[in-house]
């Protein structure tokens, strides 16, 4: 584990590490990274959601700087909306992803980029809630304005016949997800490689002048996979994903709702 002087960013998951049940496990979080920020020491939130959906609990905790939202392709700087980081991707994937749902009747799509989600159905904004409530409706892929993640919904499998045709058909650049069964459907997401918690804070962190052993990482599920490895040190809750517990630098002794990441960051940096 680097010194405690050596560490330069924390970033942390929002959903199953900082949130649980909808409510923040931590007040004091507010005033350790308040604390942490007097020291020089910057905290971001890297995220699944959307902008609007993260400065919620951005506001709540103080993180008044950088955000990296949308599965790591868009991290911004809040005071002045400058791009430091967006995996957009390109027309040629757009016009893939939009014939296919073209094609189908019943699969549906949403997209996420920028600040909005991009709808082809009400239905498709109802299932997409996770990532944000700010979304606009859009009869065809091909048209959504620089899209950084698509998220296909169906029929079991429709989806899995869908994802196996763009896995065939994208550039080895883009990452199609794997299928997940929501109950009476399934959905999986497309997107760049860039598209990635992990590359995202090592480019703030170099941005800020530092290095990936200056991240100090917080996390608990899988599309938290790629910071827990770019990390200098990553910690994740006993309750985390098996591959995220094989691959952080230390499994904490406290569960998400006990506050693991306060515990933590009071730990390493004598704050107790």
């Amino acid at each position: 584990m680097s010194a405690v002087n050596d560490f330069r960013l924390i970033a942390s998951d929002i959903d199953g590490t900082l949130v649980v049940r909808g409510k923040v496990v931590s007040p004091e979080l507010k005033g350790i990274f308040a604390e942490l920020r007097r020291r020089g020491v910057a905290v971001t939130l890297c995220t699944g959601r959307m902008p609007h959906h993260t400065v919620k609990v951005a506001d709540e905790l103080g993180v008044t700087d950088y955000l990296i939202c949308i599965e790591g392709g868009h991290l911004f700087h809040r005071p002045t909306g400058e791009r430091i980081h967006y995996a957009a991707m390109d027309g040629a994937v757009m016009e893939k992803v939009g014939r296919l749902v073209a094609s189908h009747p019943e699969a549906e799509m949403a997209a996420m980029a920028e600040d909005t989600i991009w709808v082809t159905t009400e239905r498709a904004a109802r299932r997409a809630r996770f990532w944000g409530s700010h979304w606009r409706p859009i009869p065809d892929a091909r048209t959504v304005p620089q899209p950084i993640l698509f998220v296909l919904f169906g029929p079991h499998q429709l989806m899995g016949d869908a994802a196996q045709t763009l896995r065939r058909e994208l550039p080895e650049d883009l990452f199609v997800h794997g299928v997940e069964n929501m109950g009476d459907y399934a959905h999986f997401k497309v997107c760049r490689l860039e598209a990635d918690k992990g590359i995202a804070a090592e480019r703030l962190v170099r941005h800020l002048g530092g290095e990936r052993s200056h991240i100090l990482a917080f996390g608990d599920g899988l599309n938290d996979l790629g910071i827990m490895k770019h990390a200098g040190c990553s910690i994740c809750p006993p309750e985390a994903h098996p591959l995220i517990r094989g691959a952080a630098t230390r499994v904490s002794p406290h569960s998400a709702e006990q506050g693991f990441v306060a515990r933590e960051l009071k730990r390493i940096f004598g704050l107790e």
